[in-house]
């Protein structure tokens, strides 16, 4: 079973046959996209010495914008580095640099399982990992501090935190009882 961006992905590689199928029934009613059409198949191979310039995070920046319009905030010498070569442009929104350009790399998706587990990586180094060890090393700091200097303090602080824990399911459900009661008064 896959997981994650790699699911992601694979599902433009299944889909594939079926969204040239609506593509084409697409273009057959407006000369203005078998014109795009055209282009695309005629510019594939620039836009393919294109792509193979493009270091691997500068890849992954070009994916997210063609498939979403949004790049991670941390790539932002990426997003610089591809506005430079014209790859992206801004009006006012990032994108990519012109209309069928995004064709080909939704294209490279279908096509690029190990950039889809590069993302997946890049992601999983979220903020949360970076925060999670200094936090909880204060907690314990906090904890040791009361517990050394402040004994009654910390056995009353205890008490409260185990009470609260056992209280809070209680709590949960009596809420979401109220939450079922107003549903069923609008129905």
């Amino acid at each position: 079973m896959l997981s994650g961006f790699h699911a992601y992905f694979e599902q433009f590689k299944d889909s594939r046959s079926h969204i040239e199928r609506t593509l084409t029934r697409e273009m057959e009613a407006d000369p203005y996209l078998e014109l795009l059409d055209e282009i695309s198949e005629r510019a594939k191979q620039y836009y393919g010495a294109l792509w193979r310039t493009c270091m691997p995070n500068g890849q992954l920046v070009l994916m997210q914008i063609a498939q979403t319009g949004l790049a991670n905030g941390k790539t932002r010498e990426d997003v610089l580095r591809l506005l430079a070569r014209g790859l992206l442009r801004r009006d006012p929104q990032l994108r990519v640099m012109n209309e069928t350009f995004p064709r080909f790399l939704v294209a490279q998706c279908a096509t690029a399982p190990e950039l889809a587990l590069q993302l997946e990586q890049n992601v999983a180094g979220d903020a949360w990992n970076c925060f999670r060890v200094p936090f909880f090393a204060a907690i314990a700091v906090v904890m040791l501090f009361f517990f050394t200097t402040q004994r009654q303090t910390f056995d009353a602080t205890i008490a409260l935190a185990g009470s609260l824990a056992a209280g809070l399911p209680a709590f949960l459900k009596t809420l979401s009882g109220f939450g079922e009661r107003s549903g069923a008064k609008a129905s």
